[in-house]
């Protein structure tokens, strides 16, 4: 009577702890569903955040720029096309000007200052009175800006040769009176080809061209 006792016990123990066991596999249950429906989730957004930003990294094509061979200011004779495998920035300024071109420069030079850490990254200024701005002069000019390294170029020229990257690479208009030259900085990628013109008095725009940069520097990573 003893043994029918115990194992009666024994089996009405066993019967309450069924339901506690149920109830631990229905939260299991359920906190796993959770974590699906959360990662899931989690999943999607990264997924729709990296697409975002491919296409926004996406500029588009709007010329190709052709190699040409210019004097640099510290007397190298350069070809643009040792600007291969970088992402660049050119304009066009001269010396002499009092109008635009001191803003430009000041512009241009807040940018040298802030991708120095990214090595890609050139600045290119292009002079539109080649016959007054020598290599000597031009040196002065990016002394004035603190150009200490390879980073930014001042080119001179022949102006037949100023004439034709202007018109027709870049396609900012006619150098034949200096005074009235274009103020646009124009982003170039890796390949030599233009990517965006911006407005070099406007610091917005020059916001603007800092964001579309980085946008060509992600480049490397996502084509």
């Amino acid at each position: 009577m003893r043994s029918s006792a115990l194992n009666a016990s024994q089996a009405s123990l066993s019967d309450s702890t069924r339901p506690d066991e149920g109830r631990q596999w229905r939260v299991v249950g359920v906190l796993a569903f959770l974590a699906l429906i959360m990662g899931t989730a989690l999943l999607w957004g990264f997924t729709k955040d990296f697409s975002s930003m491919t296409q926004k990294a996406s500029l588009p094509v709007l010329r190709k720029l052709s190699d040409a061979a210019f004097m640099r200011h510290d007397g190298a004779e350069i070809q643009l096309s040792e600007l291969r495998g970088r992402v660049w920035i050119a304009d066009f300024v001269f010396t002499r000007c009092s109008g635009p071109c001191p803003v430009m420069s000041a512009n241009m030079s807040k940018m040298y200052q802030k991708w120095v850490i990214d090595g890609g990254v050139r600045f290119v200024s292009f002079s539109v009175d080649p016959e007054y701005d020598t290599p000597k002069v031009l040196r002065s000019y990016a002394d004035r800006y603190g150009v200490d390294d390879e980073r930014w170029w001042f080119l001179t020229g022949e102006t037949d040769s100023i004439r034709t990257v202007a018109v027709d690479g870049f396609a900012v208009g006619s150098i034949e009176d200096a005074i009235y030259h274009s103020t646009k900085f124009v982003l170039v990628d890796r390949g030599g080809k233009i990517r965006g013109y911006y407005e070099g008095t406007d610091e917005q725009e020059v916001d603007r061209l800092n964001d579309d940069i980085r946008r060509l520097l992600r480049e490397r990573i996502f084509n």
